[in-house]
């Protein structure tokens, strides 16, 4: 369960104290905390309920401009949750279909199969606007579209709206949680393993589709490995899998290459999750996920000072803030408030 985060600033300097706080919490505190007691304007409230949220009303406006900045961020963190408050679809539940059925199926069948999922899918996104509009935490919801942009799938590839719904509960369950846990999950999510074809990633023919945007999308950028990174690191992927009758994760051995792989300057007989473990160690990896949140929450163009500064506290709190943990070395956010883009639409 996610722990509501605890935040105040204290001393000349703004030094920021964070207590029992996750990872893209803390990071989210850190972007979003330009001025330590200034109150904001009425277009300045409406920016940040804007750039945290999906906007807001004038009420809500009127609210959040009567408090400082810090304590403004503070209240809209506060109240983040890892679960959806609405009700999922009846079927959401279910064991996936299963297309083998398809060949046993007269033409009127087969087409009332399709229509079915169709709908099943339209019902899926239906559910998740009206989360989007009645969550009492918009900055969870607006951090699970920003993982489901980072971590892309899509139902035209996956087909069973059952493993997307599944993969909407896990991003949103590790939204505001630790980077570490959530790439492993994703990385076994039935949903992306179908997306990015690992399910065909087999010993004797490896599939490099979910490795290359792994390195490229998920973890470094491009730049930071090679092609033979990609290729070594979709051995270690083999086996990786989905059974196709229950919707749930597997491993299937026999599929897997234990081989010695070579994989950014180590050697061994690595393992998917080993893969993970390596790409974590990466200086980068925190550079690349904090400039994706910096865009997200400031601005286009990361500002490279800052975000050097901010990448290395993501990383030394090991992807995430350790409970009773106090970052004084966080300070100077008149610093972020000078690049905070209120140009950029909201």
């Amino acid at each position: 369960m996610l722990t509501k985060p605890w935040i105040a600033i204290t001393g000349p300097n703004a030094v920021l104290r964070v207590v029992n706080r996750s990872a893209s919490a803390l990071m989210l505190a850190l972007l979003l905390l330009p001025v330590a007691a200034r109150a904001m304007s009425y277009d300045e409230a409406r920016h940040l309920l804007a750039r945290t949220g999906f906007g807001g009303t004038s009420v809500q406006i009127e609210a959040l401009r009567r408090l400082p900045y810090t304590q403004g961020v503070t209240q809209l963190l506060h109240d983040t949750h890892g679960a959806a408050l609405n009700p999922p679809p009846a079927w959401a539940n279910e064991p996936p279909p299963d297309f083998r059925q398809l060949k046993s199926m007269s033409q009127g069948q087969r087409k009332q199969f399709r229509q079915q999922r169709r709908e099943q899918g339209i019902e899926l996104k239906t559910w998740w606007y009206g989360e989007m509009i009645t969550t009492p935490s918009a900055v969870t919801e607006r951090m699970t579209v920003f993982w489901h942009n980072h971590f892309t799938s899509s139902l035209r590839k996956v087909k069973r709206p059952t493993l997307m719904y599944r993969q909407n509960v896990l991003l949103r369950r590790h939204a505001l949680g630790n980077f570490r846990e959530l790439l492993h999950a994703v990385a076994k999510d039935p949903a992306m393993v179908l997306y990015l074809d690992n399910q065909t990633n087999r010993k004797d023919k490896p599939n490099e589709n979910y490795t290359r945007e792994l390195l490229e999308l998920y973890t470094l950028g491009k730049g930071h490995y090679s092609e033979r990174d990609v290729k070594e690191a979709a051995r270690a992927f083999t086996g990786w899998m989905v059974n196709l009758r229950t919707g749930q994760f597997r491993f299937n051995a026999r599929r897997h290459d234990k081989g010695t792989k070579h994989f950014l300057g180590r050697r061994g007989s690595f393992d998917g999750d080993d893969i993970l473990e390596i790409l974590l160690e990466q200086s980068q990896v925190a550079v690349f996920i904090t400039a994706k949140l910096w865009r997200e929450f400031i601005s286009d163009t990361p500002n490279k000072q800052e975000l050097t500064r901010l990448a290395a506290i993501f990383r030394d709190s090991n992807y995430q803030c350790c409970r009773r943990c106090y970052c004084r070395r966080i300070s100077g956010y008149p610093r972020i408030a000078a690049l905070w883009s209120s140009r950029r639409s909201s």
